[in-house]
C-alpha cells in the first residue's frame, strides 16, 4: 500500500484512485434534500477501505488496511445521515463476508 500511495509514476496513482472514490461524497450529497430512503453502492474492498479511512479520518496508509477485513464481496451498511450537515455513519462492516474464515489469504 505504501509504494502505490508514494509513487509518483505509476500511470493511474493512488491520488487519483482516492479522488475518483471520493466523488462519491459530492454524489451523495445531492440526495440530502430528496426523500430517497436507500443508495445501493456496489463496489470492491479498495474504495470502500478509502471510504471508510474517510469517515474516519484516517491516513492513506490507514485506510488501505481496511483491505485486510473486507475481502471484496462483502456487505457494509453505512448511514446517510441528513440532519444539519451531511454525515456518513458506519452501522455494519462486512458482516457477510464471501469467504470461509479457512478461506483468507491476507491475514
Amino acid at each position: 500500500f505504501e509504494n502505490w500511495i508514494q509513487d509518483p509514476i505509476n500511470p493511474f496513482s493512488f491520488i487519483d484512485f482516492k479522488r475518483n472514490v471520493l466523488n462519491i461524497f459530492p454524489f451523495l450529497e445531492t440526495y440530502q434534500n430528496k426523500k430517497i430512503k436507500n443508495v445501493l453502492i456496489i463496489t470492491s474492498g479498495t474504495p470502500l477501505s478509502i471510504i471508510l479511512g474517510t469517515i474516519f479520518n484516517f491516513n492513506d496508509i490507514q485506510s488501505l488496511n481496511w483491505m485486510k477485513y473486507i475481502y471484496n464481496t462483502s456487505i457494509s451498511l453505512i448511514h446517510l445521515k441528513k440532519d444539519e450537515y451531511f454525515k456518513l455513519q458506519p452501522i455494519s462492516i462486512n458482516y457477510c463476508p464471501h469467504l470461509n474464515l479457512s478461506e483468507y489469504t491476507l491475514l
